[in-house]
């Protein structure tokens, strides 16, 4: 049996991934752990997963459809037979009609076409796992016996909480000067760029958090960076400042695709070691034309939108930085005519949205009502506040003058 070394414990349950393809197994995983908080079994074959099988708790599962032996739709029967309530989502990257209704007819809960975006994907296996984790709850017996053990004295009590109030008063002085630290190695101004309009906010879940932007002018254009590192809290901050520090020492004028290639080198080691990766989507903006050449590294997150609110979504279809050594990019192209706005967002917009192409369609509809680029954020600004968004929530927006 092949599995993640990580075992859930003290009666979790679990997500199991099924795929026959080990660096997208760890891919898929490393996402679900990392960015989804969910604990992860990973099988390598059908057969691994239905041998563990009994002796796991399972909330929901993630397989692939085309592997060798026993396909995907073959093995939600299976595991039916053991959890018929059990959530279950599919996923290929060879999306048939075929493969859509076979689904259908064994009630798959979801039906995902690789490449699967980051974001999409923790949102759907979260609400699979969350669904699974409830009727588990509720099909548990209900344990009445008696809790044992002795309480302490009231006075250790008070002595306990003095000192933790004081630790926890500490670690909060600790984060607030994180957070200022963060908060000025960010970008204090737009960029002058004559005939666009420009405006970008990074708004943390904690006090200090994972994702960053990053923007200046050069001859002829704008160089921009939108990037998300796994997690939260201090962690995340502290890679991304690295991230940030590397990026900026690599310099304006090496293409997109080579850069984001130079960084994966450069940062391999303490993305490694970490077991972290990076998404991030890095431009450059040719003001006289209005072409924007970029890489993705597993972002999918940007949009160009026009004036009508009809809008074109940036091909991302590049693994994060920190997931497969010696990996490549790819350089796409998209065009601002006058009156087109791109707008690059991290997940945290996404999800605060619902996640899905809905949520595309309500960042268009978002950017079309605004006024100007300010507009764009200020409207995000007040959706965070009446949301409270659980995870980092980074924008940038560049609008071409029409």
């Amino acid at each position: 049996m092949t599995a993640a070394e990580r075992e859930p414990s003290g009666g979790a349950g679990c997500v199991v991934i099924v795929e026959d393809d080990p660096d997208m197994g760890q891919f898929l995983r490393i996402v679900l752990e990392g960015r989804g908080g969910l604990p992860v079994r990973l099988f390598t074959s059908p057969a691994d997963l239905l041998a563990a099988l009994p002796d796991l708790t399972v909330d929901a599962m993630l397989t692939d459809i085309q592997m060798p032996g026993m396909s995907g739709l073959e093995l939600v029967d299976r595991v039916r037979r053991v959890h018929p309530m059990l959530p279950i989502a599919v996923m290929t990257a060879f999306a048939s009609v075929d493969y859509a209704v076979q689904a259908l007819r064994r009630q798959a809960d979801e039906f995902l076409v690789k490449p699967v975006a980051s974001a999409e994907l923790v949102t759907k296996m979260r609400t699979l796992a969350e669904r699974g984790a409830a009727a588990r709850r509720d099909s548990a017996p209900t344990d009445v016996s008696p809790g044992g053990g002795t309480t302490r004295s009231e006075r250790q009590m008070v002595l306990d909480l003095a000192t933790l109030a004081g630790r926890q008063a500490a670690l909060d002085d600790q984060l607030a000067q994180a957070a200022q630290v963060q908060r000025e190695l960010l970008p204090q101004s737009a960029p002058r760029v004559p005939g666009y309009d420009l405006a970008g906010a990074c708004l943390p879940s904690f006090s200090v958090g994972g994702d960053f932007y990053d923007w200046y002018a050069v001859d002829g254009g704008l160089v921009l960076t939108v990037a998300d590192v796994m997690g939260k809290g201090i962690g995340a901050a502290i890679l991304t400042a690295t991230v940030r520090a590397v990026l900026r020492g690599l310099g304006d004028e090496t293409s997109p695709a080579t850069l984001l290639q130079r960084a994966s080198a450069a940062l391999g080691h303490d993305l490694d070691s970490t077991e972290t990766f990076v998404t991030a989507v890095h431009a450059r903006l040719d003001a006289a034309t209005g072409d924007v050449r970029y890489a993705d590294a597993g972002h999918g997150l940007t949009l160009v939108v026009r004036p009508d609110g009809g809008y074109t979504r940036a091909a991302g279809e590049g693994l994060p930085l920190g997931v497969l050594a010696g990996d490549t990019w790819s350089e796409g192209l998209v065009h601002l005519d006058p009156g087109d706005t791109l707008v690059a967002f991290s997940d945290g917009l996404f999800d605060l949205l619902g996640g899905g192409l809905q949520a595309l369609d309500q960042v268009a509809a978002v950017v079309t009502a605004a006024a100007d680029a300010q507009g764009v954020l200020d409207r995000v600004a007040s959706l965070a506040r009446d949301e409270a968004p659980l995870d980092d929530l980074t924008v940038v927006v560049v609008r071409r003058s029409g």
